[in-house]
C-alpha cells in the first residue's frame, strides 16, 4: 500500500513510529506536515511535503501543489489526523481521485465541545464550515473508544455510507534500565517523597486545578506527598492560573511546575514518581497513559477517551470521575498505604503497555486499511 499521512502538530510526535512499523511490513509511507511544526525527524525516514496549513483553503497555488502531489504518487490511502485542518487535505485527495480511500482519525477539539472551558470548534464559524465540507468526502472514521464516536456524532453529521472502525492506541516508548527511585529522588531534591505525577500538554481541559485543590486534603493525612506538574503550556495564561492556585492553597513546597520535559529528564521524572494521574475533563488518546504503564506507574484517570478502554478497574489502574474529589483522595491514599497493590497494578500496566507497542498492534491497522480500500474499490 501507498499511504499518505496528513500530520498536524499532535500526531507528528507518534506518527513516525507508526509509519516505521508499516514500512517494516512492506508498505510505503509519505507525509504532509504543517511547515510550522518540527517535521525534520519525519524527513529522516520518509518523503515529506511541507505545507502552510493555515493557507490551504484560500491559497490556490498551495492547493494545486497538494493536488499534484496526490496525482503523482497515486496513493491507496490518505489518513488525516484531524477533521480540521488535516481533513481538508483528505477532501483535496478525494477531489483529485475519487478512488483514493480517505480516512480520518478525529481528535480533540475536532469532536469534543466544552463551552465552559472554551474547548472545541463547534462555535467557530470558519472551522465549522470546513469540517462540514470535509466530512462529506471521508470514506471512514477511526476511533479508539466508543465514547469518541459518541462525541463525534453529537457534534457533527458524518456523510452517508461512512464506515466506523475501532483501532488500538500505540506507543514506542524507549526501553530503559531500572534506576533506583531513591537515587533519582535525591538528585531532584525530593528525598523520601511519595510523588504524584501528571504530564501532558497543559490546557484547561486537563483540569490540573483539580489536583492542586485536593493536595491540602491528602497532605493532612501524610506530609510526604508531592505533586509534579510537567508539560508544555498550550495557553500561557493557564500557567499563571496554576501558579495562583498553588499560592492560594500555600502549596509552594508541595507542588512543582516543571514545564516541558523530554529525553533523559522525562524518563527520570517518570521513574522517580510513585503514581500517575490524568485528571482531564476530556481526552482522545492520552499518550502519557501508555508511557506511565511502561514505566511501571500505577495510574488513576478520569473516564475519558482511550483511558476507558485501556484501564481495567482495579487491575492495571483506576477510573475516577473528575467531579468526585473525595474518591480520588481515597484512591491516592490507599495506593500509598498498600505497596503490594501498587506492585500488582504496575505489573499489569506493563503488560498493557507491551501489548500496545506499535509493533504489536500495527496489524489491526493494516486490516482496517485493506478493508477500507476494498469498500471504496467496490463502490
Amino acid at each position: 500500500m501507498k499511504i499518505c499521512i496528513v500530520s498536524d502538530k499532535h500526531f507528528i510526535e507518534k506518527e513516525p513510529h507508526f509509519a516505521l512499523e508499516l514500512k517494516k511490513l512492506g508498505h510505503s509511507c509519505f507525509f504532509i506536515c504543517d511547515i510550522k511544526n518540527n517535521y525534520k525527524n519525519v524527513q529522516k525516514f520518509f518523503p515529506v511535503l511541507p505545507v502552510k496549513f493555515w493557507q490551504i483553503e484560500n491559497n490556490a497555488l498551495v492547493k494545486n501543489n497538494v493536488i499534484k502531489f496526490f496525482k503523482k504518487i497515486k496513493f491507496n490511502i490518505v489518513l488525516s489526523d484531524t477533521l480540521f485542518p488535516a481533513g481538508y487535505f483528505g477532501y483535496l485527495a478525494k477531489k483529485s481521485n475519487k478512488k483514493i480511500t480517505n480516512l480520518v482519525f478525529p481528535t480533540g477539539a475536532d469532536i469534543q465541545y466544552f463551552p465552559k472551558i472554551k474547548y472545541g470548534f463547534k462555535n467557530d464559524a470558519r472551522k465549522n464550515k470546513l469540517i462540514n465540507l470535509t466530512t462529506k468526502y471521508f470514506d471512514g472514521y477511526l476511533f479508539g473508544a466508543k465514547q469518541l464516536k459518541n462525541d463525534f456524532y453529537k457534534n457533527w453529521q458524518p456523510n452517508d455510507g461512512h464506515k466506523i472502525w475501532y483501532v488500538p492506541a500505540g506507543h514506542a516508548t524507549p526501553s530503559y534500565k531500572t534506576l533506583e527511585k531513591e537515587k533519582l529522588q535525591n538528585k531532584y531534591g525530593l528525598e523520601n517523597k511519595f510523588i504524584i505525577l501528571t504530564l501532558s500538554r497543559l490546557h484547561p481541559k486537563k483540569n490540573i486545578e483539580h489536583l492542586i485543590k485536593i493536595m491540602p486534603t491528602i497532605l493532612k493525612k501524610d506530609k510526604k506527598f508531592h505533586l509534579i506538574i510537567a508539560g508544555n503550556y498550550e495557553k500561557l495564561w493557564y500557567k499563571e492560573r496554576l501558579k495562583q492556585e498553588i499560592k492560594k492553597y500555600k502549596l509552594e513546597n508541595n507542588v512543582q511546575l516543571i514545564g516541558k520535559v523530554t529525553g533523559r529528564k522525562k524518563k527520570e521524572i517518570f521513574l522517580l514518581s510513585s503514581i500517575f494521574i490524568i485528571p482531564s475533563v476530556c481526552e482522545v488518546v492520552p499518550a502519557t497513559l501508555l508511557e506511565s504503564f511502561h514505566y511501571g506507574l500505577p495510574v488513576i484517570s478520569t473516564p475519558v477517551g482511550h483511558s476507558i478502554d485501556l484501564i481495567k478497574q482495579g487491575k492495571n489502574g483506576f477510573l475516577v470521575p473528575h467531579n468526585k474529589p473525595n474518591t480520588l483522595c481515597d484512591k491516592i491514599l490507599s495506593l500509598k498505604e498498600n505497596s503490594n497493590l501498587r506492585k500488582i497494578i504496575a505489573a499489569n500496566g506493563k503488560i498493557t503497555a507491551e501489548k500496545h507497542r506499535w509493533k504489536n498492534c500495527i496489524n489491526k491497522w493494516v486490516e482496517v486499511f485493506e478493508e477500507a480500500i476494498n469498500i471504496v474499490k467496490n463502490k
